[in-house]
């Protein structure tokens, strides 16, 4: 798990996007609920590891356009 300072790029990871999520979708949902701490590893939540899966996505598929990606400052829940 990362902690501390986060640089912001976008971060590797060995296994490729669209494997992941071909992988994810065969996966039935009780299985997936039961077992989600393995299936982000290492990302802390669900929303580290979509976000870096979503940025991967997009590097890999943008083909001859520049990308930027914006993050904003903070999360906060809502109602």
């Amino acid at each position: 798990m990362i902690r501390g300072y986060i640089d912001e790029r976008i971060y590797e990871y060995p296994e490729d996007p669209d494997d992941i999520i071909n992988r994810l979708q065969k996966i039935p949902e009780q299985e997936m609920l039961k077992t989600t701490k393995s299936l982000i590893a290492p990302w802390p939540n669900t929303y580290t590891f979509t976000k870096n899966l979503a940025e991967r996505a997009l590097q890999k598929h943008r083909g001859n356009f520049p990308i930027l990606v914006l993050r904003p400052a903070i999360i906060i829940c809502a109602y």
